[in-house]
């Protein structure tokens, strides 16, 4: 399997006894190792499969306010490849007539005491049906540790969170907001739209 150290002769009985346990522990220490890093890795997967199949958006941002990570749930919820949003900027996916309300909300969420920051936005899709989705975002600031640092590249990451789709509940709302204040034979507005 390999030498771990050496022994002249003739040998003395404690350090061959020394030099056997050292290399017992060397060889534990080797299992022991190749053990963490299959555990490791088993989390790795486990925790990209829970990423990558969560409902949401999830995303960082960097301190430029420019994604550094996305979930694959941005191509099928915006129609995006993941590589078309790495590196651009988030406001590149908001409606123009709220950027000045994200903008507010991105930096509340930057200030690094700062609590959850949840507002309601609409992102531009990639599709030609259906040009931009209503979501909810959440949004907290990432720690100014070892824990926002990303090893390989020493990227500082900024802010971490989550879209969720709430298209379908904003067009209930809007239905049911209608049939309130319209005649539901001739659409025409009612008293209480009136009123």
């Amino acid at each position: 399997q390999g030498a771990y150290d050496y022994l002249k002769k003739p040998y003395v009985p404690e350090e061959l006894i020394a030099t056997v346990g050292n290399a017992i522990r060397k060889r534990q220490l080797e299992s022991s190792h190749k053990l963490i890093q299959k555990r490791l890795s088993h989390s790795e997967q486990l925790h990209r499969f829970i990423v990558n199949n969560s409902p949401d958006i999830i995303f960082i941002l960097d301190q430029r306010g420019c994604f550094s990570f996305l979930n694959s749930k941005v191509q099928t919820l915006l129609n995006y490849q993941h590589s078309e949003l790495i590196g651009r900027h988030i406001t590149t996916l908001i409606d123009q007539d709220e950027l000045e309300k994200a903008n507010y909300c991105i930096q509340r969420a930057a200030n690094p005491h700062a609590i959850e920051q949840t507002i309601e936005l609409s992102l531009k899709t990639n599709s030609p049906d259906k040009n931009k989705r209503h979501f909810e975002i959440s949004a907290w600031s990432v720690n100014e540790s070892e824990n926002g640092r990303d090893i390989d590249n020493q990227q500082q990451y900024q802010i971490y969170g989550t879209a969720r789709d709430i298209s379908e509940r904003k067009e209930a709302e809007a239905f049911i907001n209608f049939q309130a204040y319209h005649d539901l034979l001739t659409r025409l507005p009612n008293r209480p739209l009136f009123k």
